[in-house]
């Protein structure tokens, strides 16, 4: 175990943890300077049974200008002589001033770089100018992400938060992205069966045509979406869905969303034009989303008929199973008459005595 006490501490080359600890003082009292040249050099490479706990990592200022891409300028790579794994924990970390916060790539020239069961809890990613996360490779699983909070408006990031590969039987619990401009600020691929609490985005700008959140070969459920005062360009939505291959494209296999309760405010402020809140491009089989609470503020009767109206790719390549909770019964001049889902949307009507299901057309 290595004891950082208060203070700041400037390194010239990076720190490499095996199955070792890294343990600060607090994450406003203990913080590493990286002060090295080469942008493809870590400040930590975190490896086997690691803990980093209690500390501020950053570079120092001037190294990251903007232009950073993939691998450059890394905070933390999850791979010492092996990758970060089993019981692992980085707690109360702040990272600041960085090409990217986490970095988990696969395999990098004779290094298996990947993450499982490993613990990221009270982690800040600030000012970063690539991604807050990266985590691309084939192999991960079981890992938890706990109280995440990133934010990055010095520069027009690539993404907050990215998952690629392969990541299986996650749990995210409170993901916040405030105060960003990203190309794509929460992209989720290749996340199977992901187990997802809450995830926030607040005042952020998605400045490529997309989702703010893009789902992509992934399935599972979030059990609170909220979205505050946030702007997709132009043809963008809130999700967007795009394939459900599993390992190829003859098992479309992952093609069910679930939401608990979406809550919006302040959306696109700009009214970015062809705006929807679920969209998706991809034809063949269809994707499945069920958002079983709705709820949302709106300045001024317009933008309330637009929230109610609910508006989604057309067709059949998303199927909702429910777009919030509706009237469930009542007489027939009662009845719902906006987000109806068609074959799924049923109503027990009084005047009837039956129940009745809305077919598209009309209610039968």
């Amino acid at each position: 175990t290595f004891y950082v006490p208060a203070g700041e501490y400037v390194i010239t080359e990076p720190l490499v943890l095996n199955s070792a600890n890294l343990i600060g003082a607090g994450a406003d009292k203990s913080v590493i300077i990286a002060d090295f040249d080469d942008p493809s050099e870590p400040i930590i490479r975190a490896g086997r049974s690691s803990t980093i706990r209690d500390i501020q990592i950053r570079f120092k200022d001037g190294l990251v200008t903007g232009g950073e891409g993939k691998g450059e300028r890394v905070a933390v790579f999850t791979a010492g002589r092996w990758s970060l794994q089993r019981g692992s924990t980085l707690s109360n970390v702040r990272i600041a001033n960085v090409g990217t916060g986490l970095y988990s790539p696969g395999t990098t020239g004779d290094l298996e770089a990947d993450s499982f069961s490993v613990t990221y809890d009270s982690i800040a990613i600030e000012d970063f100018s690539y991604r807050g996360v990266d985590f691309t490779s084939r192999v991960r699983t079981g890992n938890v992400f706990r109280n995440l909070y990133i934010s990055s408006g010095r520069f027009e990031a690539d993404a907050a938060f990215y998952f690629g590969g392969e990541e299986s039987e996650t749990f995210l619990q409170s993901l916040t992205v405030a105060d960003t401009r990203a190309k794509r600020p929460i992209h989720l691929g290749g996340a199977r069966a992901l187990a997802a609490d809450v995830i926030r985005l607040q005042n952020v700008q998605a400045t490529k045509t997309g989702g703010l959140i893009v789902w992509e070969d992934s399935n599972g459920s979030i059990e609170r979406l909220i979205v505050e005062d946030c702007q997709a360009a132009s043809g963008g939505s809130v999700v967007e869905i795009g394939g459900a291959e599993y390992s190829s494209a003859d098992f479309q296999t992952l093609r069910y969303l679930r939401i608990g309760r979406l809550s919006l405010s302040g959306l696109n402020p700009d009214g970015a034009a062809d705006f929807l809140l679920f969209r998706r491009e991809m034809t063949g089989e269809p994707f499945y989303v069920d958002v079983q609470d709705y709820a949302y503020e709106a300045d001024g009767e317009a933008q309330r008929a637009a929230y109610e109206a609910f508006p989604v790719t057309d067709g059949q390549q998303l199927v909702f199973l429910a777009k919030g909770r509706l009237t469930a019964s009542g007489p027939t001049e009662q009845r719902p008459a906006a987000r109806l889902c068609p074959f799924y949307t049923t109503y027990e009507d009084t005047t009837l005595g039956r129940t009745v299901t809305w077919t598209g057309e009309g209610w039968q």
